[in-house]
């Protein structure tokens, strides 16, 4: 819990994750990272 809320808060940047295409469901999230390009994935996305 303390990740998220206490003073050594390691998830600080959160958003709303779109569950898909078309849908009005979403989740709350935090980006975990913000760069993938070690796993092949294009910039302009990130890790929730």
């Amino acid at each position: 819990m303390e990740a998220v809320v206490g003073n050594k808060r390691k998830f600080d940047r959160p958003v709303l994750v779109r569950l898909g295409k078309g849908m009005d469901i979403e989740k709350i999230g935090f980006i975990t990272q913000d760069d993938l390009a070690h796993l092949g994935v294009a910039s302009g996305k990130v890790a929730v």
